[in-house]
């Protein structure tokens, strides 16, 4: 995994596969600069099968000021820089997992481009996403 995103964080896009969305610190999830127009793009160095995905939300703290709101995505699939898929709408992003299905595709790169965001991380209006686990294997052509 090679997470990249499209502005520099206290909270880097490395943290978006740490495999640790159920703890409660933001010290393991992906925090934009900002709120508005945020991705995060996740490659690979070999192509992959990738039949779906479960994308989680940060967990609310109001004691932190943390009451962030994913109210939808789009993941737009990548092999080569060429796009060979999109999803133009997950819905909600909730803490628990919320799952993106769809027919088998041969990607190396997934970009997921937060849309509908509302709320703020520690009281600043931001974006993020506290994990993105794919279920995919290696591509046989």
């Amino acid at each position: 995994w090679q997470p990249d995103t499209n502005r520099a964080s206290p909270f880097p896009a490395a943290r978006v596969v740490d495999r640790r969305a159920r703890e409660d610190s933001l010290a393991v999830a992906w925090v934009a600069a900002a709120r508005a127009g945020q991705w995060v793009t996740l490659r690979w160095p070999i192509p992959v099968e990738m039949r779906s995905l479960r994308l989680y939300g940060v967990r609310r703290d109001p004691t932190s000021g943390t009451d962030l709101s994913v109210g939808d995505c789009r993941i737009i699939l990548l092999r080569g820089e060429r796009q060979v898929g999109v999803i133009a709408g997950t819905g909600p992003v909730m803490p628990e997992g919320t799952d993106v299905s769809f027919p088998p595709l041969v990607v190396d790169a997934i970009r997921i481009e937060l849309l509908d965001v509302s709320g703020q991380i520690r009281g600043a209006p931001r974006a993020g996403l506290a994990e993105v686990e794919t279920i995919a294997r290696l591509a046989l052509d």
